[in-house]
Parts: C-alpha cells; structure tokens; sequence
C-alpha cells in the first residue's frame, strides 16, 4: 500500500511498475467494481504511479478504466424529487445569497458550454474555473436523476436495502454552510 514514509527511495517493485508505465503508449485497467466505484487497490496503484511529489509518471499517458459487477443495480434516492430550480433555491437560501436564476434552453446551453470549454483551453487553463460550464453537465442535466419505476418494483433502492431516506433539508446544509457569506461560523439569523 501506498505509504508517503517509504516513497523515497521508491521500493523497487513500484520502480518497475513506474517503468512500466513510463514505456507504455497506453494504458487499460480492467477491474472488478467496488461500491459503484474503482477499488482500493487500484486507486493505490494509480497514486504510486503518481509519486514522489514531481516525478509521476502519467503525463501524456491515454488511460481508460473498465469495471463490472456481477450483481445488480440498484437506484439509490432519497425520499424527495426536486426540480433543478428548487435545488437552486434551496441551495441559495441555506447559504444566504440571493442570485438571479433564469431558464436557458438546452441548446442555448449546449453552444454557452462550448464556448467556456473553447475560452478554457485558448487561455492554456487561465478561465476561472467558477465559470467554466461543460457540454457534458449540460447533457447530464437533461435527464431526470430519480429513482426509476422498474428498480422500485424490484426493490433495488434503499428502501429495498432497508435505509431509510433522508431529506434534502436534513443532510444538505451541514454541507452548504461553509459558503455563506461570511463562513461557516455565521450566526443564523431568524428572517
């Protein structure tokens, strides 16, 4: 396992795993899931392949991850369906701002994202991030992200798991608080 204490010199094995690398023209991990995710083992050895601080060795390197599950999957959601808007309001007065929000088409949307994934790389990654829209959250916008009919009848959600939901208000602000306005240790005020 990765261990910052014994990263210099580089323990021998992770040298030839680091040459490895480093003569590859490509690389292709291919991996059982773990949680809906990549296991720790694997994000152990890509963090190797990263280290000493300065001298990884992945830059220019195409990668691609595959992974499978051999069970089912499952729709996880909690007990409320929020329109984009209302998660935007919601957002806005847990944090005490006040924004404008106004609707923009998807194709408006579209050629909006293009535009800041253009300035982003023009400016050699100099566009402020905070403004930076992609084509892809656009697409991932354009789909509802609830829990589907067919996982519900087949009991592959976290009622079908036995966890009980929680609600946005319940969860959402222990993590929006850090940015109101004057930090996460602002009073709250009654309105």
């Amino acid at each position: 396992m990765y261990n910052q204490d014994i990263e210099t010199p580089v323990p021998e094995k992770v040298a030839r795993y680091k040459a490895a690398i480093e003569g590859s023209d490509a690389l292709l991990f291919v991996t059982p899931e773990h949680s809906r995710s990549i296991p720790a083992v694997l994000k152990n050895a890509i963090d190797w392949g990263a280290r000493p601080y300065g001298k990884t060795s992945w830059p220019g390197k195409p990668g691609a991850v595959i992974g499978t599950t051999p069970g089912a999957i499952y729709d996880l959601g909690g007990p409320e369906v929020k329109t984009f808007r209302e998660l935007m309001d919601f957002t806005c007065a847990t944090i005490g701002r006040k924004r404008l929000l106004a609707p923009m088409p998807f194709g408006a949307a579209h050629y909006m994202a293009l535009g800041t994934e253009i300035a982003s790389t023009a400016s050699l990654g100099l566009f402020p991030k905070l403004l930076l829209t992609t084509r892809d959250q656009v697409r991932m916008l354009q789909r509802d992200n609830v829990v589907s009919a067919p996982a519900i009848a087949d009991g592959r959600t976290l009622e079908g798991l036995g966890i009980a939901g929680e609600s946005i208000a319940s969860i959402v602000p222990t993590y929006l608080y850090r940015f109101r306005k004057t930090g996460q240790f602002e009073r709250q005020r009654p309105a």
